[in-house]
């Protein structure tokens, strides 16, 4: 499990708390993205690297979620 927290609210300590009880130490900071669409296909690149995404993401049992 990995969890990436885009934006300033992710730093907030009640985000904190969900994304520690989520993904542990897997917590992966991001200043910002252009869309939410350009975080997800560049996290589907990095976990699938040079594997065609759409073998990659039926091979792997994925959820996406976003907290507000």
């Amino acid at each position: 499990m990995i969890a990436v927290a885009i934006g300033p609210d992710s730093q907030r300590a009640e985000s904190q708390r969900v994304l520690t009880r989520t993904a542990g130490a897997n917590v992966f900071f991001v200043d910002n993205f252009q869309s939410l669409a350009e975080a997800i296909d560049d996290i589907f690149n990095f976990i699938c690297g040079m594997y065609f995404i759409s073998v990659c993401i039926s091979a792997l049992n994925v959820s996406v979620a976003y907290l507000q």
